[in-house]
Formats: C-alpha cells, structure tokens, sequence
C-alpha cells in the first residue's frame, strides 16, 4: 500500500511539471513585466512624430497580442511600414511586417516601435492663454473635426477665444468653453482669454497691460472682481506701481515726509522714490492726480535720464523739466500724443492708462 502512494504522489509531480511547461502558459512566479509601445509616425517634411503607450503588466512565458497605438491620426491618414522588434523575442503570430503581432513575454520589460507614413497631408495646431502660455495641440488632416477646450487657470475665469476667424465652428461659439472646428488646409493657432475682473475685458487696449500688471504684483484690484481701469490714479499710486515693478526695495532713508503716515501702504514707496529723485521736499501730496508728463517723467529718471531727440508736441515747451522724458518715452513707445501735435501733459492718468505705461516700459 505504502509503495502505491508513492506511485500516486510522483505521477501528481509529473502532472504539475508537464503544464508548468506547456508554450504560452504564464509562469506563476508573480512578477510581472511591462509592454511599451512606440508609435513613429514620419511626416511629409521627413520629420517624426512619436507617441507611445504603455500596456498592462504581463508576467513571463504569457502570450501578449499587440497591434501599433497611434496618436492623434487615424489608420486612414497613414501607413503602416513595419515593426522594430528586441532581438530574440518569439513571435507567435505575424511578423515585422504585419500590423498585428503575438510573442512569447520574456522576463523583462520590452518596447516595440511600429514605423508609419503619413498619406495625407497633416497641419498643425495649438491652443493656449493669455495667462500661463500654456500649450496643446497636434497635427491633423484637413477636415478633422477638431474638439478644443479652454481649460481651467486658477483664479481666472474665461471669455472668449481670439483667433477664430476663417474657421467653421461646428460646435460651441466665441464664448463657450468647449468648442469644435473643421481643421483648414493650414495651421491654427487659437488662444483662450481669461480674465480676473468683470471691467478688464478683451479689446480693451489695457486689457493685456492690467493682467501682467496683476499678475506680477504691481498694483492689486479694487475688488475682488473689478479693477476700475478709469479710475484717476495718484500719485502715492503710481509711485507703489514703480516702486514694486522695480523689485520693492527697501529704502535706506527716513520718512522725509510729513503727510506720509507711518505703516500706509504707500510709505516705502514714497521714500524709495525721495532716494531716487522721482519727488523733492518734506511734503509728499500722495493724493494729487499723477499726470501725463509726472508719469513719463519718473519712468526717463528711472532709466537713468537717457539721451533724447525733439517732439512735435506744440504744448511741451524745450524749457519744461519733462520736455526730455516726454521726447525719450514717445521714442520708446511708451506713450504717444493725444494728437499728432499735442501731448496734454496736464492731462490726468487712469489706473488703465498706467497699467499700460508701465507694461510697454517694462514688459515690451
């Protein structure tokens, strides 16, 4: 009896053995590997395009049936050239030249690269904002129906998309989030708006000048949803807006002023601007309006009182303490004049006004 139990438990040994090596059974070790495949995709200008995609884990000694992942274009606008293989991978079904491949899993992560060329011509396209530069796209035929969202930007919120003239809109308008195009015979750029104030909207020529402004901490909103662009700016505002978009030094001096109080929120800046030559005296009068020519005035002492030709401005004199930075700032395009003879250099400044000054002197 004792001898037959022996028999018995050796031929169950056997059994296990004989399936344990049975070709394309998985080998149960619990390990596992992972597929990667490349997709190359060789474009008319002989350019490549590459996508890949990562297959679920397989363990060792399992048969895996791969065929090419393609990105962004369609089967119809390529073909297929042929697959680059590792070297003693078994092959159950096909070869490097068909589309669709089975093999054995060694016991190690592989990557199969399947070649293509395009048949038809693809154009480019991207899409990005005004706040982050951040950018999508891809390349697609000629009538592909193209879905683009907007996408998200903390703290903003969108509004329109520029740039969608010329193009069929199937789904969606200006103003929606989401929307779908016909791709044209050539390249699209489309950019989505965001704004953070109800009164800072596209086509207004401070629209670009007042987010960069915010954007960089040089001047804040009045609310949390308005930034009142025509707004008188004073000066205790404009001289804030310089002092930060310079870097908010800390001065060195003490307060020369006697209507600055201690702790307002404009007291470094005034005595900044005293150190620098931007004010004179013991009396500050932060709540004055900040004119045209005060305006044009800090930003040429700024820039180390450049060199400056003549202006064709009938109203600044060549006599005037400005004359010079008018003439260097218009130079620049920073300013122009309110005519083609006349600068209005009394003329008071908006909040929008001098967002745009300063973007064009430090941001262009």
């Amino acid at each position: 009896m004792k001898g037959k139990r022996i028999w018995i438990l050796m031929l169950c040994c056997m059994l296990v053995l004989s399936l344990a090596a049975v070709p394309g059974r998985a080998a149960d070790t619990g390990k596992t590997y992972t597929v990667t495949i490349t997709s190359q995709i060789c474009r008319e200008d002989g350019t490549w395009y590459a996508g890949t995609n990562r297959k679920p884990q397989y363990q060792a000694g399992q048969t895996v049936t791969v065929t090419p992942s393609l990105v962004v274009v369609t089967h119809d606008d390529v073909q297929f050239q042929g697959w680059e293989l590792p070297d003693e991978l078994t092959l159950t079904t096909g070869d490097e030249n068909t589309e669709e491949i089975a093999f054995v899993m060694p016991e190690r992560d592989i990557t199969l690269t399947a070649s293509f060329k395009i048949i038809v011509p693809l154009y480019g396209f991207s899409v990005s904002n005004n706040i982050t530069g951040a950018r999508l796209g891809g390349a697609v035929p000629a009538g592909n129906h193209r879905p683009v969202s907007c996408g998200e930007v903390e703290g903003y919120w969108f509004v329109e998309w520029e740039n969608l003239e010329g193009l069929t809109i199937l789904e969606g308008d200006k103003s929606s989030e989401n929307i779908t195009f016909v791709m044209p015979d050539h390249a699209v750029t489309l950019k989505a708006l965001f704004t953070r104030f109800d009164d800072v909207l596209p086509g207004a020529y401070y629209f670009d000048p007042v987010l960069w402004a915010v954007e960089r901490g040089i001047t804040n909103g009045t609310t949390d949803r308005t930034f009142s662009p025509g707004n008188t700016c004073t000066t205790a505002n404009i001289l804030t807006f310089l002092w930060r978009a310079n870097g908010s030094p800390e001065p060195s001096a003490a307060n020369p002023f006697s209507d600055v109080p201690s702790g307002s929120y404009y007291e470094k800046a005034a005595v900044w601007a005293y150190e620098n030559g931007l004010v004179s005296g013991n009396a500050f009068n932060g709540g004055s309006a900040c004119t045209r020519a005060a305006t044009m005035k800090y930003l040429w002492i700024l820039a180390g009182r450049p060199a400056s030709g003549t202006t064709p401005f009938t109203d600044v004199s060549p006599n005037t303490d400005y004359a010079k930075a008018v003439s260097w700032a218009v130079a620049q395009g920073v300013t122009n004049g309110t005519t083609a003879t006349t600068f209005s250099p009394d003329n008071t400044c908006t909040r929008g006004q001098i967002a745009t000054f300063l973007y064009r002197h430090y941001a262009q």
